[in-house]
């Protein structure tokens, strides 16, 4: 009896494990038809791409535009799919740019194509249908760095910015940065450049859009200092800013597999959802 009642709990097991496999793989093959991903489209003259990602029912007007880190000498747009996909899951037109990276092309080089990047979008918004003025720009490490750079400026009238774990300083990380290799980098991506002027800290202004920061408290590799001292200048400033730390997450917090991206994306999207409902 004890062995029959032992083989028809582990029978019960079994078919409630298999019922969660099949809902998955379900809701797997449901959700693949609601995007529609369009791949290596040319947004400028310089042979630099994009992917867009359109949601086949869209609930929103604002659009997305994620840039990826690399310490600006590697990295690649499908560093951002995950994130570029779980969006347009929600409704969004999201995208991911590719950008000239610094070892041949040094600063200015990166920030002119995700500005011409962030360009193409807005004369594309009635074939994609979303509003032109409610372009949000989301980059992780030096990917938010360019971000800061592209929508601190004010010619280019972006709606909002997320910046997750970017270098908001230059010069400070170079002359405190206690890893030589991420000092190199920012080396080879000025090539004679001033950092200061190259520093998102020193681009903020009156008019600057409203800013989500993003930051693991224990980051070793860009440290959180460098957010901190832009966030208080933001506020310094009295420019639109949140300020959220991850805490005992370190520079990998917005990779998917990391047990604080929940956190992470639970941020981004409730500042995504204000700025979508916000009448700019």
């Amino acid at each position: 009896m004890k062995q029959m009642l032992q083989m028809k709990n582990f029978t019960a097991v079994l078919f409630s494990w298999l019922i969660v496999y099949l809902l998955l793989v379900s809701s797997i093959v449901d959700a693949e038809p609601i995007i529609t991903v369009k791949e290596n489209i040319p947004y400028n003259n310089s042979g630099q791409t994009l992917d867009i990602f359109i949601p086949k029912t869209k609930h929103n007007t604002t659009v997305l535009m994620f840039i990826h880190g690399g310490g600006f000498d590697q990295g690649d747009k499908t560093d951002m799919h995950n994130h570029a996909k779980y969006f347009a899951g929600l409704g969004y037109v999201t995208s991911s740019i590719n950008y000239r990276l610094s070892l041949n092309h040094p600063y200015p080089t990166a920030i002119n194509d995700a500005t011409e990047a962030l360009n193409w979008l807005k004369n594309q918004a009635s074939l994609y249908q979303y509003d032109p003025s409610k372009i949000i720009l989301i980059g992780y490490s030096v990917g938010g760095t360019l971000a800061l750079n592209v929508g601190l400026n004010a010619d280019n009238n972006v709606a909002a910015i997320i910046d997750v774990a970017g270098i908001t300083s230059i010069n400070r990380l170079i002359e405190t940065g206690r890893i030589p290799e991420l000092k190199e980098q920012m080396h080879v991506y000025l090539s004679g450049a001033d950092p200061t002027i190259a520093s998102p800290i020193s681009q903020i202004h009156k008019g600057t859009p409203p800013t989500l920061v993003l930051h693991g408290k224990d980051d070793g590799l860009i440290p959180i200092w460098q957010s901190i001292e832009f966030v208080d200048e933001m506020r310094k400033r009295n420019a639109p800013v949140i300020f959220d730390v991850i805490y005992n997450a370190g520079h990998e917090v917005m990779l998917s597999d990391n047990l604080h991206y929940p956190k992470l994306l639970n941020s981004m999207t409730e500042f995504i959802l204000t700025i979508d409902k916000t009448n700019l």
